[in-house]
């Protein structure tokens, strides 16, 4: 009897979704016989599969051209009437398992005697016909329009948000843990081992390193008592400390 091929990867597993289409990139031959285009197609399998892919080529009447499965590299096409076409190709090491990755697909635009107009990053409409729309297409990556709003920017060790690291930035965090003290005007900034937490321990390191030369807080850390706006930074700890005021010297 034949040997059933393996179980399919299931989300966890060290090989799922882990075959990534890397590169796609079109060159016009210019020839009226044989391809009139090739695609350099590039695909990586994080496992060390022999990856493969995909490519469709839909035009706007017809039905489109699908080339493969096949291994990856320098794929010629023919395309001659004029027109505008989707070419969309697909990365995967198995046809029989359903675990593409996110960046399994990459996407182009061919144009044949049709101008396209460059993507408009706010408009709601998709300029470019490369099937997105705004900040989803990568041609609105650097738009400022699509960028992620910034964090709030602080230091950490000043606690009362005042532009100055002293003795009350480690009384504040205490007051308010045991005494039922107002909250710390950035909790980020009391959070000085950035845990996440605001613990009497952010306090010991903060008079740790104010009075006996001891380990500065984690950063965005502070390089004197009186910080300079270029210790300011965001929190790169995903936790749900915030800051409810800024430092002036962070504005």
């Amino acid at each position: 009897e034949g040997r059933a091929p393996p179980p399919c990867p299931v989300e966890g597993d060290p090989d799922y979704a882990d075959t990534h289409c890397t590169g796609l990139e079109v060159e016009a031959t210019g020839s009226r016989f044989g391809p009139s285009h090739y695609l350099t197609v590039t695909a990586e399998d994080d496992s060390g599969d022999n990856p493969m892919v995909t490519i469709m080529v839909a035009g706007e009447v017809g039905e489109p051209q699908v080339i493969g499965p096949r291994v990856p590299g320098r794929i010629g096409i023919v395309l001659r009437d004029e027109g505008v076409y989707h070419v969309t190709v697909s990365a995967d090491d198995s046809r029989r398992c359903d675990d593409a990755a996110e960046d399994s697909v990459c996407r182009t635009v061919i144009s044949l005697g049709v101008e396209i107009t460059p993507e408009d990053c706010g408009n709601g409409e998709d300029d470019d016909l490369d099937g997105s729309i705004d900040c989803e297409d990568s041609d609105c990556s650097d738009a400022a329009s699509c960028q992620e709003p910034a964090g709030e920017r602080f230091v950490r060790g000043d606690a009362n948000s005042d532009g100055a690291i002293n003795l009350t930035d480690g009384v504040v965090p205490l007051l308010y843990l045991f005494s039922g003290g107002a909250e710390p005007a950035c909790m980020d900034s009391a959070d000085a081992n950035d845990t996440g937490n605001v613990e009497i321990t952010d306090a010991i390191i903060l008079f740790s390193w104010l009075f006996t030369g001891g380990v500065a807080p984690q950063p965005p850390s502070p390089t004197s008592p009186g910080y300079p706006g270029s210790d300011c930074g965001e929190d790169r700890t995903d936790d749900a400390l915030g800051c409810a005021r800024r430092s002036p010297v962070c504005e």
